[in-house]
C-alpha cells in the first residue's frame, strides 16, 4: 500500500465540510496502486519463446523454464558457431591461397607481402576464388608482376 503524504486535517467536528475533508482525507489515504494485470502479455512472451522449441525432447518442449534456458543457451551457441565459422572459411581461403601459391615456389608470407606492396587490394576470398576458377590467368598475371 502506497501512503501519499496529505496533511492530517484539523477541522473534524460537526461541521459538514469539516466531516467531509476527514473523509476524503481518508478515502485517499486506503487507496491502493492499481492491480497490474499482465496475464495476456506474459502469455505472448511464453508463447513466442516457446514456438523455438523445434528438435527439443520431452519437457523441453513444454515446460517455459526448460525452453527459456535452452532457448537463450542455442542463442549463445549460434552466435559463437557464426564466429567459428568466419575463422574457418578464412583459414580455408588462406590454405586454398597458400597450396596454389607454392606450386610456383612462393610461400603465402612473401605472397601477401607483395600483394600489399604492389598495391593489389583483393582480400583471400577474391583471390581464392580467383586460383579456383582461373587458375592459369592468374600466375601469368603475378609473374609479369613478380618480376
Amino acid at each position: 500500500m502506497v501512503e501519499r503524504r496529505f496533511p492530517k486535517p484539523d477541522v473534524v467536528g460537526s461541521s459538514p465540510t469539516g466531516r467531509a475533508i476527514f473523509l476524503l482525507y481518508y478515502q485517499i489515504k486506503k487507496q491502493n496502486m492499481v492491480r497490474v494485470k499482465r496475464g495476456s502479455v506474459a502469455r505472448k512472451r511464453r508463447n513466442k519463446i516457446l514456438k523455438n522449441k523445434k528438435g527439443f525432447g520431452l519437457f523441453s518442449k513444454t515446460n517455459f523454464r526448460i525452453v527459456n534456458q535452452k532457448n537463450l543457451k542455442s542463442k549463445i551457441l549460434a552466435y559463437n558457431s557464426r564466429k567459428e565459422y568466419k575463422r574457418f572459411v578464412r583459414s580455408l581461403w588462406i590454405n586454398r591461397i597458400n597450396s596454389y601459391i607454392k606450386l610456383n615456389g612462393l610461400s603465402f608470407s612473401k605472397f601477401i607481402n607483395f600483394c600489399k606492396n604492389s598495391k593489389i587490394q583483393l582480400n583471400r576470398k577474391i583471390l581464392s576464388q580467383l586460383l579456383i576458377y582461373d587458375s592459369q590467368s592468374f600466375f601469368d598475371y603475378f609473374k609479369i608482376n613478380y618480376k
